[in-house]
């Protein structure tokens, strides 16, 4: 029993960690040896160009992403290119998330957005070519362009709430996903 509980506590050990917040906004980022990154604290996270975020060499241990509540927005380019990353949890705190946030995250295979997300930048799940669900939770559509979600298929469900289905449908949403469900 003993050594099932040190294997268990070995398997989850902080390997790299650092600061990642905005205009002295206090985030942290930690890469676990399972492949999770978590990033928390209060505000908002850095924007980055391409390359330059902190786990960037890393991308490839990259299997999980958690961001805690107290996170405000995603950074531009935060978790570009993380090829293996499969899972997402975003917190009911995030209002936005940046230009090409998640582009080229070929792994990932769902998202659910907050209820209080408010805009989506520019190729920011481009090429995410896994998707297959989108759950939105938000009743106002969160903004988007017709370049957010390039290469993802066109046909997956987009579930959102019942009460808001024709403001999707009659959004950007509606003229880049075809399927859009009711929770």
């Amino acid at each position: 029993m003993a050594a099932l509980s040190m294997v268990a506590l070995q398997s989850c050990r902080q390997i790299y960690s650092g600061q990642c917040g905005a205009n002295g906004s206090e985030l942290t980022w930690t890469l676990n040896d399972d492949g999770t990154l978590v990033i928390e604290g209060q505000g908002a996270m850095e924007d980055w160009g391409l390359g330059e975020t902190p786990w960037y060499e890393y991308r490839g241990d990259i299997r999980a992403v958690v961001i805690k509540d107290g996170v405000t927005s995603i950074g531009k380019r935060a978790f570009y290119s993380c090829f293996n990353l499969s899972s997402v949890v975003l917190p009911e705190s995030v209002t936005s998330i940046g230009v090409q946030a998640f582009q080229n995250c070929t792994s990932l295979s769902s998202i659910t957005f907050p209820e209080g997300l408010t805009s989506i930048g520019s190729f920011a799940y481009f090429n995410c070519t896994s998707l297959t669900t989108i759950m939105i939770k938000a009743p106002i559509p969160p903004d988007i362009d017709g370049t957010n979600f390039g290469g993802v298929n066109g046909s997956i469900p987009v579930y959102v709430p019942a009460s808001s289905i024709d403001a999707y449908r009659n959004s950007e949403w509606g003229r880049t996903f075809s399927n859009i469900q009711p929770m």
